[in-house]
């Protein structure tokens, strides 16, 4: 018999997270439909020069779900900034056997200091 202010334990299953493919998954990886325009740059000023790797989580539509960024030395809103940036992207999505998939791509990004850094208006900013 249970004591009055005791409670049962029942299991709670959480919803799992979506599956996303890597690229090496997919028969066709996603594309760029829409880069982010060239003349939007990104100023972080006192952010030291580093390589950062973002992972965009793709859905089957082509848009953006989430934006992880790996270990970095950015400050917070560095890191909000590039999350507003990449989430302007949009791509033809990844597809396995011609069927979208929701999908993952991670991109390395160089910081380098503002005086240095110097990007080609021609060059995608998705590769």
């Amino acid at each position: 018999m249970r004591a009055p202010n005791e409670t049962s334990s029942i299991p709670i299953h959480k919803q799992s997270e979506p599956y996303y493919f890597p690229v090496k998954e997919l028969t066709e990886k996603p594309l760029v439909s829409r880069d982010i325009p060239p003349d939007l740059g990104i100023l972080l000023p006192e952010v030291a020069s580093q390589s950062v790797g973002v992972w965009l989580f793709i859905n089957e539509a082509g848009e953006i779900d989430r934006i992880k960024i790996g270990n970095s030395d950015l400050p917070p809103y560095a890191e909000v900034l590039l999350r507003e940036y990449f989430g302007k992207v949009k791509f033809y999505p990844g597809k396995i056997d011609g069927a979208a998939v929701k999908s993952k791509l991670k991109i390395e990004v160089v910081i380098e200091p503002e005086k240095n850094s110097q990007r080609d208006p021609n060059r995608s900013l998705v590769q």
